[in-house]
């Protein structure tokens, strides 16, 4: 079969390269000799081949950064996000950097992929019910324009199935929501183009928001997030392979499909 995961001389986007799962994703992408260009707030410590600043709570970062982003790329991983748990974020940076800034910053590399390139989103298994909330949140993921989506966003405190602000922990949950409806709903404008779109929800994962994780969760300080039976939590390693995989061509006729890296530990929800 050849090497179907090969990224050898291929131009690599990611977003939230220089912590966690994003840096986890430079060290592979490195490993089979990529082209990288990093997106984050902080300087990345991997080597790559440009970085570039990015706010992704801030509408013109985000279009003055990708405007640097060159084209022909290959696979985009957009990894960037925020817990934003125990009030300490306002709840509009949350929505902002989760969804808002998140939807903007694809929106605006979609255009520089290639045909037969690949996509890939960090959702949250917070998120998985994204299903059961596509029509109830219908009109915020179409609403394109970034102030008129938070308006409707902030309006929704009436409305069952929304997050209140003053819950952040809940933000979160809501913000994983609609960017997991927002990728799946993407996935078939961009297959005109021949552009594959893939999102991963990721179970507890020990990168530098774990302690929030863990606060979130009502667990004391230094706790293990909860597993399935396997016995460990996910490391940034882990997540950034299936990652790897997705937007590979070893995955070429999938799109529009969350993948849960969770070692099993949604399936205690059917039991």
């Amino acid at each position: 079969m050849g090497n179907l995961v090969d990224y050898k001389g291929k131009r690599c986007v990611v977003t939230g390269a220089a912590s966690g799962m994003g840096q986890a994703v430079v060290q592979l992408l490195n490993q089979e000799g990529a082209e990288i260009i990093a997106l984050d707030m902080k300087e990345v410590s991997e080597p790559v081949s440009k970085y570039i600043s990015i706010n992704l709570g801030d509408k013109q970062s985000i279009l003055d950064a990708t405007a640097q982003v060159p084209g022909d790329i290959d696979a985009y991983f957009h990894v960037a996000g925020m817990a934003g748990s125990g009030g300490a974020v306002p709840f509009q940076t949350v929505v902002a950097v989760n969804y808002l800034g998140a939807r903007l910053c694809v929106e605006q590399i979609l255009p520089k992929m290639k045909k037969g390139s690949a996509i890939l989103i960090v959702s949250s298994i917070a998120g998985r019910s994204w299903p059961e909330k596509a029509e109830r949140y219908k009109d915020i993921i179409l609403t394109q324009d970034w102030d008129e989506a938070l308006k409707l966003i902030e309006s929704y405190d009436g409305k069952e199935g929304f997050y209140k602000a003053a819950d952040e922990n809940s933000v979160y949950v809501f913000t994983k929501v609609l960017i997991s409806l927002f990728g799946i709903n993407l996935s078939w404008e961009a297959s005109a183009n021949q552009v594959r779109v893939n999102l991963t929800g990721p179970g507890g994962t020990v990168t530098p928001l774990h302690k929030e994780f863990v606060k979130w969760a009502g667990l004391a300080e230094g706790s293990a997030l909860p597993t399935s039976p396997q016995g460990r939590e996910s490391v940034p390693e882990d997540q950034a392979k299936a990652m790897l995989m997705l937007n590979s061509d070893l995955a070429q006729y999938v799109s529009g499909q969350q993948l849960y890296v969770d070692y099993a530990l949604l399936s205690r929800l059917y039991k």
